[in-house]
């Protein structure tokens, strides 16, 4: 397959990308620091996240509960703030770098063959209306789901370690903590 066409399917591919649930460990090198999460997910905005450890998000789908310093600090789901980059690889086609017509900062540019057979490399340049320029993405989707599986520029970048899809996750593990509860280790 030629580059434009494996271009073209891996495109296709993301903008297609379904998730149900999962679970897995995303780990993310920014300039050498790097953050664990382990997280996990369910339609429509369930999510379980711990970072290095510690639990930094639990949302049922409606209401979501982060720790503060005194105590448990409560947002709709929608506005949950866990990783913009986990999401955006779980669901490629709402990301603003590379997934929505018109907002995005990137622009596909080549295609090749990953690192093995059930990946493709996507490489992006960014568009000159990001400010500052920003530098080239390679991006790491599995050939099956369209999920980015990993991701890379200079001085950083963002993988999936057991990820695994279709994942039995019962709704009790996205159980919010009781209102006045102050301890961020909260678990279901």
């Amino acid at each position: 397959m030629d580059s434009s066409s494996l271009l073209s399917r891996a495109l296709h591919l993301m903008q297609n990308a379904k998730v149900e649930t999962a679970r897995g460990l995303w780990i993310s090198d920014v300039d050498g620091r790097v953050q664990r999460r382990q997280f996990l997910f369910r339609t429509p905005l369930c999510w379980r996240v711990e970072v290095d450890g510690h639990l930094a998000v639990v949302s049922d789908g409606e209401r979501a509960a982060v720790p503060g310093p005194d105590g448990w600090v409560w947002t709709p789901a929608e506005r949950t703030h866990h990783s913009g980059a986990l999401r955006a690889m779980l669901f490629p086609a709402e990301a603003p770098l590379w997934g929505r017509p018109g907002t995005d900062q990137y622009q596909a540019e080549s295609a090749g063959p990953g690192p093995n057979p059930g990946l493709v490399l996507v490489r992006y340049k960014a568009l000159d209306t990001t400010e500052p320029q920003a530098p080239p993405i390679s991006a790491f989707v599995d050939a099956g789901t369209g999920i980015i599986m990993r991701w890379t520029a200079p001085g950083s970048s963002q993988r999936f370690e057991e990820l695994v899809l279709d994942a039995d996750i019962p709704q009790s593990a996205f159980r919010l903590p009781q209102a006045g509860s102050p301890d961020p280790t909260f678990l279901p």
